[in-house]
């Protein structure tokens, strides 16, 4: 995502034309069901307020998943502004903006911050693992399904380090390839 848009860009937005194409290629191999991209953020602003952190980038994050959003029919988005939902966003334990979360075969995955650069790709796989059966075999499936509550599993990366991004995106493949969850 670069940021800026191009007079050339069939559905304006940060990504560029050629992004937007490889994107679509990519996401028509690969998406089979619904995936919904709620996306909670609020008019960015340098200003902070003592009552709430500085929402930077939330215009620009709503305005590359609405553009993502073109590029597949089972993807759909949902904006949110912060101030308009309030409630909700308390009940859902949203702070900060932007707040994307990820819906699709009873799942969710909730991301928080501009998803650009070499966190893109990542976000690309999410959509794809929401959108199809998990990569598990039926012993781990069975596994998960006797635990007494749904599972939270939270993943910390540095967003620019050579290895976070890599390797969670790596570690998903492999264990799909294998078809384990460990």
């Amino acid at each position: 995502m670069t940021g800026k848009t191009s007079a050339t860009n069939p559905n304006a937005g940060p990504l560029e034309r050629e992004e937007t194409l490889a994107i679509a290629r990519w996401l028509s191999e690969r998406i089979s069901r619904h995936v919904g991209i709620e996306v909670w953020w609020r008019p960015d602003s340098t200003i902070v307020l003592p009552d709430r952190d500085g929402a930077v980038h939330a215009e620009m994050m709503l305005s590359a998943m609405k553009q993502l959003a073109t590029l597949h029919p089972a993807l759909t988005i949902t904006p949110y502004p912060l101030d308009q939902f309030t409630e909700r966003a308390q009940r859902e334990a949203i702070h900060l903006a932007p707040t994307t979360i990820l819906r699709g075969g009873g799942k969710s995955v909730r991301l928080s911050g501009l998803i650009s650069g070499l966190l893109f790709p990542p976000l690309l796989d999410v959509m794809t693992f929401l959108s199809a059966e998990p990569p598990l075999q039926p012993k781990t499936k069975a596994a998960l399904a006797a635990l007494p509550r749904p599972l939270d599993i939270e993943i910390l990366l540095a967003p620019y380090d050579a290895y976070s991004d890599t390797c969670c995106a790596c570690s998903a493949r492999s264990r799909r390839r294998a078809g384990t969850s460990d």
